[in-house]
């Protein structure tokens, strides 16, 4: 009888045990890990923007499917994207151009499709376009709400305006507030906070961190200096909105600089060593956990650009890949 019960022990246990196994091996696509949910520790997926095509690709930059396509011609562009906090929808800065000198026709709008490209409708048109007009600086928040700045030069080019636009996600409702000379890298999810300065190159070393509650919008929260050698790179907010992120190159090694929101307190860790010589671009983007992000280089010792996907809490790399070129730089994880 002891025997006999020990053998059925053993036989539930490995049928469990082959159960699990099944249930762990029943699929290899990495992809049906992904949740958006930002608790879900899975594997992430990724977005590479390739000039004017939106293309989706596995953490490990493998399966790569264009999920929307908006190469019309050579003036075609997708300038700035943004996933919507759970990750089923995007925004993206669609610019387009036609027609020869003194017919030339531009146009700048901020669009909005489902994760998979379907249903892509416009959300706002930017004004004045053939005296240059811009889209930049968009975020989808998590009350539904979309941010995006929009800058204005006048005809003659001597003069510009930057509004900062708050909208509906079907595009209705739209609040302005207008300041001459203030533009912005990104913005916290709860439109608070704004990073400035940050934009490659930045000669002044200096970033700053703007609270919009104070002194009519512009209050300095906080200043972040880097050493005069550095080359700062735009920066970002966590999902959670508990810290920024400004990444720097710092000779041969790609940094972040980690501001802690509530304490104001400013750490660094890096991220990429041994970077080739020569002229480096990079974007940092962070996914939906806030934990997790991606640091894309490329620069002139780069025939294709490299994307690190990294865990900031860590600082490992847990995956890295090369790009199809040099011309993808802007990769987004959810």
């Amino acid at each position: 009888m002891k025997l006999l019960k020990n053998f059925s022990t053993v036989l539930l246990l490995t049928l469990l045990f082959s159960a699990l196994l099944f249930s762990s091996c029943s699929t290899s696509d990495p992809e049906s890990t992904v949740n958006p949910n930002p608790s879900n520790p899975g594997l992430l997926n990724l977005i590479a923007i390739d000039t004017a095509k939106v293309v989706k690709m596995t953490q490990t930059g493998t399966n790569p499917i264009v999920v929307l396509n908006r190469k019309i011609n050579l003036n075609s562009y997708i300038s700035d994207f943004c996933f919507s906090p759970d990750g089923t929808k995007f925004i993206y800065v669609d610019q387009q151009q036609s027609g020869t000198v003194p017919n030339i026709v531009r146009t700048v709008k901020l669009k909005i499709a489902n994760a998979d490209g379907s249903g892509d409708t416009d959300l706002y048109s930017a004004q004045n376009t053939n005296f240059g007009s811009y889209i930049f600086s968009i975020k989808y928040c998590s009350d539904g709400k979309i941010f995006f700045a929009t800058k204005e030069y006048s005809a003659s080019g001597n003069s510009s305006s930057v509004s900062f636009h708050t909208i509906n996600s079907n595009g209705s409702n739209d609040v302005v507030s207008t300041m001459p000379s203030f533009e912005i890298d990104n913005i916290s999810n709860n439109r608070r906070f704004y990073i400035q300065n940050g934009v490659y190159p930045n000669l002044t070393n200096t970033t700053t961190i703007t609270d919009n509650t104070l002194d009519g919008g512009s209050g300095t929260f906080l200043q972040v200096t880097f050493a005069t050698n550095a080359l700062l790179s735009r920066g970002c907010f966590t999902n959670d909105e508990k810290y920024a992120l400004i990444p720097f190159q710092d000779s041969n090694d790609i940094k972040v600089k980690i501001i802690d929101m509530a304490t104001k307190t400013i750490s660094e860790k890096t991220i990429i060593s041994g970077v080739n010589s020569g002229y480096i671009s990079f974007r940092l983007n962070m996914a939906s956990d806030s934990n997790r992000g991606v640091l894309s280089i490329t620069g002139e010792n780069y025939p294709k650009s490299k994307s690190y996907v990294f865990n900031l809490n860590t600082a490992v790399v847990n995956t890295a890949f090369e790009n199809n070129d040099e011309n993808i730089i802007d990769v987004y994880a959810y």
